[in-house]
């Protein structure tokens, strides 16, 4: 399962639950957390922009860090008209 899937299934989970309450039998564990290392990955090339191709191979310490710069599947602070082509690689001891 990739990394769009999972956090659409947190989406899926979430949906209609506010912070303050969940809904019975929901999962409400954190598919996202545990990872051991967080790395942007950006496609460089002549597309990329100087923000995208200054933030590749940058490693996140935390979770909520990678999430602050890649809320909604790209860099935060990308500069390309035609959107983001980056995202996280996330890894696990052992994979």
């Amino acid at each position: 399962m990739g990394l769009w899937d999972k956090l659409r299934q947190i989406k899926v989970n979430r949906a209609g639950v506010s912070h303050d309450q969940d809904v019975e039998g929901a999962d409400t564990s954190d598919p996202m957390e545990g990872y051991t290392e967080i790395v942007a990955s950006e496609i460089v090339d002549e597309k990329t922009c100087g923000r995208c191709a200054g933030n590749d191979e940058h490693e996140y310490t935390s979770m909520a860090e990678a999430r602050d710069d890649y809320p909604d599947g790209g860099y935060r602070h990308c500069e390309n008209p035609s959107g983001c082509r980056g995202t996280l690689v996330l890894m696990k001891d052992g994979n």
